[in-house]
């Protein structure tokens, strides 16, 4: 008697409610090591495969009659009536029976990846507590019953399906073989150009399947059976089925150039009639390809600029009020594809200009978006009476300690809780435009399983995040912070000089420089400010750095010397740079100053981006009060040793006497 196989970890059913995440679907655990029915279950002996079964209960169902049942001869809707099934099963106490069904269930609706040959299943539901079945959780014995099912079974869809799981399951090549002689006969059985998927899918999982068996004439047969209907459609189906199959000819090296290549000029020319674009840049790309197999240098480059012109069509297309972005983005997207053809300088000249002048008015078509106010009255209180009073040192520590910088580890937290909360506005890109219509930097999708795009994604959302808090920071701790310090004491040149001097962030002959920004920024000056303090504080950054032994200083290719920028100081000197001054400092500096995703105020500042209005701006004034506590917080530091040591000199003195 054949025993099951048993499996690599263990598998037992949970009791208790559940939320439904996907109808009769379960749920296998992952790190926890469990399996979670997401409906009704009836719990199994640990140790087995939930849904573990016999040839002798599988072969007995009545599986050609509940096909009947189905409103298309396709697998996801053969599952709907395997469930359907199991359910009534259930009902009838007949657990046996149930297991059977709804393994048929989740087997059909399984995700097929077609153009994957290694991992061609997919879970169709991944939680962070598990995923749904796939083929390879299945123990030999039910492997071996899905197998003889497969077999007998009439209906070539499902019998494609279950065969090509037992390839996967038992790598039998004679259940590969099979597989692929059903997919080919179910692909025939849903042609429909225009539901192209059905189709395409299944002829392409086939041919990928032969070629894994290294099958080579079943491969030939398959390409030749494509190639036959690309010439049937002769470019003439109304969505991307030749598209699709002339991809995979191509792939494949299969079909004449010559011949493809009129068909994809004619698809692309029927697909632009309709001002399909993306399609027309499909059938483009193919030609493309096709003109590079034949050795066709012009016909290639003319294949270039026919995709960069549809780039420019589309854009004509939403050149009209309310789709002013759309155009905006197109004409990018044709920039860039003319700017990489040779010789096109004139054109991308004239595309660019065409793409200032609609940014100007994308610009100009956003509208403001406006959340409810928040009561901030009782911080404001609370500020002022934390400066209010005090002589004007300790007002300016007050002021410079209003509010704590940044904590990134905790900004971290919530924007991955934020992420998990709201998955759909994480989901896509997006771009961020500046005052003048430009793209300035582009938003990484979250989902993304490359862990580099994974960490950029959520580091855009800390800066989002962080970038937002200011206004808050600003307008309920800072201003009100200033405005009483300065309200009561009118700070002069002279009270920042103490400052400033001998102090470990101000390198000497500098401290002028400073003491006249910060002055500025107390009588709400901040252009000027800013522009004295953001070039200044770069170069104390590089101050500190060399003075714990960094070289801040590079030699280019003539032999001229010159000092590192902010890009590098925030990049390759991070490290060094968080020694020193911690962390959450070095990311503040980078959000304010120097990513494109935040306020970026540097290099606006130092190419002279910044309106005068700008200077005024959340983000700015916390730049003022940012490079204010920088100065500070070693002052700060120095004045709190003085204190103690006074306090311990005077409780000396007091003891003696």
């Amino acid at each position: 008697m054949t025993q099951n196989r048993p499996l690599s970890r263990k598998y037992s059913a949970m009791a208790g409610n559940e939320i439904v995440i996907a109808t009769n679907t379960w749920i296998v655990g992952g790190n926890s090591g469990y399996s979670r029915y997401m409906a009704n279950a009836a719990p199994t002996n640990e140790g087995s495969f939930i849904l573990s079964t016999t040839p002798e209960i599988l072969l007995a169902l009545p599986v050609s009659e509940a096909l009947a049942e189905s409103e298309k001869p396709e697998c996801w809707n053969y599952g709907q009536v395997f469930f359907k099934r199991a359910k009534e099963a259930e009902a009838g106490a007949n657990t046996e029976v149930a297991t059977a069904w709804r393994l048929l269930g989740d087997l059909s609706q399984v995700t097929l990846e077609h153009s994957d040959p290694n991992e061609p299943f997919r879970p169709i539901v991944i939680t962070a507590d598990g995923r749904s079945i796939l083929p390879s959780d299945l123990d030999e014995v039910t492997a071996g019953a899905v197998h003889q099912l497969g077999r007998v079974i009439d209906d070539v869809e499902l019998s494609a399906r279950l065969l090509d799981i037992t390839w996967v399951c038992l790598r039998d090549p004679d259940a590969a073989r099979q597989a692929v002689q059903c997919y080919i006969k179910a692909a025939k059985r849903l042609f429909r150009p225009k539901e192209w998927i059905d189709y395409a899918y299944r002829i392409e999982r086939a041919l990928r399947l032969s070629r894994q068996l290294r099958d080579e004439a079943l491969s030939d047969t398959i390409l030749r059976v494509i190639e036959q209907k690309v010439l049937d459609l002769d470019g003439s189906d109304p969505l991307y089925m030749t598209a699709n199959l002339m991809g995979l000819l191509h792939e494949f090296r299969k079909g004449d150039p010559d011949l493809m290549s009129q068909v994809a000029k004619k698809a692309a020319k029927s697909a632009e009639a309709e001002n399909d674009f993306d399609r027309v840049r499909a059938h483009l790309n193919n030609l493309l390809a096709w003109r590079r197999t034949a050795g066709d240098q012009n016909g290639e480059r003319d294949a270039e600029i026919a995709i960069a012109h549809s780039y420019e069509q589309q854009a004509d297309c939403h050149s009209g009020k309310g789709g002013e972005l759309l155009a905006a983005e197109f004409l990018e997207q044709a920039h860039e594809a003319y700017r990489n053809i040779s010789g096109m300088h004139v054109k991308v000249d004239e595309i660019y200009e065409r793409l200032r002048e609609a940014q100007k008015y994308a610009r100009d078509s956003l509208q403001e978006i406006r959340t409810d106010s928040i009561d901030v009255s009782e911080i404001i209180k609370a500020t002022r009476e934390c400066v209010a009073g005090k002589p004007f040192r300790d007002a300016l520590l007050a002021l410079a300690t209003i509010t704590r910088p940044t904590d990134f580890s905790k900004e971290t937290v919530n924007a991955r809780e934020l992420m998990k909360q709201f998955p759909f506005q994480s989901l896509f890109g997006g771009a961020k435009i500046d005052d003048d219509g430009r793209v300035i930097a582009h938003r990484t999708p979250a989902i993304s399983e490359d862990k580099n795009q994974a960490e950029q994604a959520l580091w855009e959302r800390v800066v989002e995040q962080v970038s937002l808090s200011y206004q808050v920071i600003v307008q309920a701790q800072i201003v009100p912070a200033l405005n009483q310090l300065t309200f009561e004491h009118s700070p002069s040149l002279r009270d920042m000089r103490d400052l400033v001097t001998h102090n470990p962030f101000v390198p000497p002959g500098h401290e002028e420089l400073f003491a006249k920004a910060f002055i500025a920024g107390f009588r709400w000056n901040f252009p000027e400010a800013l522009s004295i303090l953001i070039p200044q504080m770069e170069n104390s950054l590089r101050y500190m750095l060399e003075r714990t032994g960094v070289e801040v200083t590079k030699r280019d290719k003539h032999g001229l010397q010159s000092v590192i920028q902010m890009g590098t100081i925030l990049g390759d000197c991070k490290d060094q740079l968080e020694q020193i001054i911690g962390e959450n400092l070095t990311k503040e500096l980078k959000v304010l100053f120097s990513d494109q995703h935040g306020p970026d105020i540097r290099n606006r500042v130092a190419h002279g981006l910044m309106a005068h209005d700008e200077f005024f701006s959340y983000a700015a004034i916390y730049a003022w009060w940012f490079i204010l506590y920088l100065c500070i917080n070693p002052v700060h530091r120095r004045f709190r040793k003085e204190e103690k040591q006074r306090d311990k000199e005077a409780s000396t003195s007091e003891q003696s006497v």
